[in-house]
């Protein structure tokens, strides 16, 4: 009896430990991974909608009845005049030095005029982004073991090789291509001696250069030297 009663209380414990950790709700322009289900919060800039936490691990963006607002100190759907939440602050993505480690949650680059639905990366946190909600910007995480991907610009289930550093896509160097072509040589007679002469053959060389950073310099077989590209 003693040992079932260990048994069924070693699960509970563990049971309970494997809980997410529920935080509280203490700005709304930036909502917690975890929340506890019902919970609504104001909606940043617009009195007519709120965040409602769905299933403990996502918000969702609700409407209050028509001829209400939401009030953010009784934080519920009630008769005008409410007290609204301001908007939240508009991340720009510019990137600076700081002292500390941690950075600002932002964007990549300015966004204006977003449509609603769309989303954006949060270039500091592959486990959250931005999403466009009439056209205000609110942060938002991915569910519980995914992660933004910047192409799908969506969750997704992470892969192996996924590289959660990377947020922000750039354009890569595009190379430099050389395209060379030669004529094959021609006779025709002089036309004193009437003997055949050799004409040169003519090389013309295309350079299609495409924004490369630094030029290599041109070397002889003689004098040709192993050049190594520091990254």
């Amino acid at each position: 009896m003693k040992l079932q009663t260990f048994i069924v209380a070693t699960i509970l414990l563990v049971g309970v430990t494997a809980l997410p950790m529920v935080q509280e709700v203490d700005d709304p322009c930036d909502l917690p991974e975890y929340c506890t289900e019902g919970t609504e919060v104001p909606y940043p800039g617009n009195c007519t909608y709120y965040n409602l936490c769905v299933n403990g691990i996502e918000w969702e963006t609700m409407p209050c009845p028509e001829g209400t607002c939401f009030d953010a100190n009784k934080t519920q759907c009630d008769l005008s005049p409410c007290e609204c939440y301001p908007a939240c602050p508009v991340y720009n993505g510019t990137t600076t030095e700081s002292v500390t480690e941690f950075l600002t949650p932002g964007l990549c680059h300015d966004v204006d005029n977003c449509r609603t639905g769309e989303r954006f990366a949060d270039m500091t946190d592959c486990e959250f982004f931005f999403l466009c909600v009439n056209g205000l910007l609110i942060r938002r995480p991915c569910p519980v073991g995914s992660v933004f991907d910047i192409y799908e610009r969506e969750c997704v289930t992470p892969d192996d090789d996924f590289n959660c550093d990377y947020r922000c896509i750039t354009s890569g160097a595009p190379a430099t291509t050389q395209k060379m072509t030669t004529s094959p040589p021609t006779t025709e007679k002089d036309a004193t001696t009437n003997t055949p002469s050799t004409i040169t053959p003519k090389v013309s060389t295309e350079l299609t250069t495409k924004s490369s950073t630094e030029a290599a310099p041109m070397t002889t077989p003689e004098t040709m030297t192993d050049f190594t590209r520091e990254d």
